[in-house]
């Protein structure tokens, strides 16, 4: 398969596009997020901002309509048995 323009900022995301084009089912997208999970962090730079983890770009792609309740529900699901993702179930 050809490599497409996929988010190279965050893995999450790609995997999350990825499953939105139907180029890999819920439980592959769910085993990338588990495998990319990274908790929100503060700004290395010093500044007032934080960097998004993935529980942000969850809920973004939530929002944006690219995941919907179903999605959730099985990232939280899943969230339940995985540590990379308790953050999300928790939060």
């Amino acid at each position: 398969m050809a490599q497409s323009a996929r988010s190279t900022t965050h893995p999450e995301r790609a995997a999350i596009e990825s499953y939105a084009a139907g180029e890999i089912t819920r439980e592959e997208m769910l085993d990338r997020l588990v495998e990319d999970a990274v908790p929100a962090r503060a700004d290395p730079t010093g500044g007032d901002g934080y960097i998004a983890g993935t529980r942000d770009v969850i809920e973004g792609a939530v929002r944006e309509g690219l995941l919907n309740e179903a999605d959730w529900n099985a990232v939280v699901a899943r969230a339940e048995t995985s540590p990379a993702l308790l953050a999300i179930h928790r939060g």
